[in-house]
C-alpha cells in the first residue's frame, strides 16, 4: 500500500483510503477462489468510491 501512495497510484489525500484498502486486502479468506468472488473486480475504483464522502 505504501508504495502505491508514494508512487501516486493511490491518492493519499482521500480520507480512510489506506484503512479501507488494508481491510479489503487482509480479510481472511478460506480459499483464493473465495477471495476472488468477494473482492470487487476493480478494487482500486471501489476503494476510492467508498472513501469519498
Amino acid at each position: 500500500m505504501d508504495e502505491n501512495f508514494v508512487s501516486g497510484h493511490i491518492d493519499a489525500s482521500l480520507p480512510y483510503v489506506k484503512k479501507v484498502a488494508v481491510e479489503l486486502l487482509t480479510k481472511p479468506y478460506k480459499t483464493a477462489a473465495e477471495a476472488k468472488t468477494q473482492l470487487p473486480p476493480d478494487s482500486t475504483t471501489t476503494i476510492i468510491k467508498t472513501t469519498r464522502r
